[in-house]
């Protein structure tokens, strides 16, 4: 079941990944004007078995819903985030409101 979810959290990615530039053209400076984002400090506090609550509050946003599915007794959510750094990205997966796993890219 874990397998699965890892594999929505990075197809989420995979889908907001189309309009990377290439690694060379990426920068690591965090952009001020991008309110409610993600730093890399940030995403290293999100732990397995926190809340959505929880998360929201460290990144200072919901995010964005990317995929969702229930059933057998079990939720499945993933939200997406933007990173602060230019072409970043976040993507949390939950099962029943706790997070079961995490990947970003460029932070």
């Amino acid at each position: 079941m874990k397998s699965a979810i890892a594999a929505l959290a990075l197809a989420a990615a995979a889908l907001g990944a189309t309009s990377l530039a290439p690694a060379a053209a990426a920068t690591t400076s965090v952009d001020p004007a991008r309110s409610g984002c993600v730093t890399y400090p940030e995403f290293k506090k999100v732990k397995n078995g926190m809340t959505k609550n929880q998360v929201a509050r460290i990144f200072g946003t919901n995010g964005k819903l990317e995929a969702s599915s229930e059933g057998g007794g079990y939720k499945f959510e993933i939200r997406g985030y933007n990173g602060c750094t230019q072409y970043s990205y976040v993507t949390v997966s939950f099962t029943n409101g706790r997070v079961d796993g995490k990947y970003q890219a460029g932070l």
